[in-house]
């Protein structure tokens, strides 16, 4: 790449865009702290897989945010002065996304950074979490107000992955003092989730060990669900793309019928599926028993009968 007479190298273009934001170097703002990651999703709306009614309130988010209008909800008489319903607070918002492993909930999360133009940041739960718990609850104040911070400067979006491991339902006898101070590290999340200005993404596979308190905060709550065989069709033509030799030859329409696999899952089938062809010289393409022995190793079941009839090596 070349600009006025400057020459860029690939790696110093894939520097410029993955870690730049209007200008701004966001690594200056993150590297002291050890509570952020910065990822840098390429996936796309277009590339989302979902059944039509998800996929639907997928788009209804992203405009949503795109177009708060807060002056129209303020007309309205649905902004108040409370500290908690302000047009800042409004401006922001707390998305859940929560399904089985697998169904998409971290790659959605992408999709809606990429298509409001703005930079990913994941919280390192484990820089959170102390041995001591009495600074956990002190590290997760920290943590918000570092996140306010960046919200100021950089505006991004916050993803907390397997938010269960922070949030989750309070004791209601106290028995012991961690039972104390587990307590009190909800009783963070349940006040900075109401005031929070931000735009805060949080997955979960465990939806039903979520305070109902902390489930009322966020304004978002989408399941995300097993994909339908529409659905896995779709996700195995995405995975086994017609640069895979044999591909096309294989019937995909028997392995979405057969297997209910979800999108991460198909795709570890692929992955094994090809090292498998890379790693036996005499196999010159994919092929249909192939997938089917790693389908069928993913899905949990014992295949050792089908050893021989793929070329498996001892």
């Amino acid at each position: 790449f070349s600009s006025n007479g400057l020459v860029l190298s690939n790696s110093a273009i894939k520097e410029l865009f993955e870690y730049h934001y209007e200008g701004i170097d966001i690594r200056t703002y993150i590297s002291s702290s050890p509570y952020f990651s910065l990822i840098s999703p390429e996936q796309t709306l277009n590339q989302l897989i979902l059944p039509a009614d998800s996929f639907q309130s997928v788009v209804s988010i992203i405009n949503q945010l795109k177009n708060p209008d807060l002056d129209t909800l303020a007309s309205w008489g649905l902004i108040t002065a409370s500290l908690s319903d302000g047009k800042e607070t409004l401006n922001g918002c707390n998305i859940l996304l929560y399904g089985e492993p697998g169904t998409g909930k971290t790659y959605i999360a992408g999709i809606i950074a990429n298509e409001l133009n703005k930079p990913l940041l994941k919280i390192n739960t484990e820089a959170v979490r102390s041995h001591y718990y009495s600074d956990t609850e002190k590290s997760a104040r920290k943590l918000f107000k570092n996140m306010r911070q960046l919200h100021e400067k950089i505006a991004p979006v916050f993803l907390l992955n397997e938010g269960d491991s922070l949030m989750h339902c309070r004791n209601t006898f106290i028995t012991a003092t961690v039972d104390s101070e587990e307590n009190a590290l909800q009783s963070v999340f349940l006040e900075e989730l109401e005031t929070f200005p931000g735009i805060l993404i949080v997955t979960t596979n465990l939806r039903e060990n979520l305070d109902y308190a902390i489930f009322r905060r966020f304004r978002y709550k989408l399941e995300i669900p097993v994909p339908d065989y529409d659905c896995r069709l779709k996700l195995w033509k995405l995975h086994l793309n017609e640069e895979i030799p044999g591909s096309a030859k294989i019937d995909l329409t028997s392995l979405a019928q057969e297997f209910s696999l979800t999108g991460g899952e198909i795709r570890n089938v692929v992955l094994n599926a090809c090292h498998h062809l890379i790693s036996n010289p005499d196999l010159k393409e994919l092929t249909y028993d192939i997938l089917y022995y790693y389908a069928r190793m993913e899905s949990g079941s014992n295949l050792d009968k089908r050893n021989k009839e793929i070329g498996f090596r001892n």
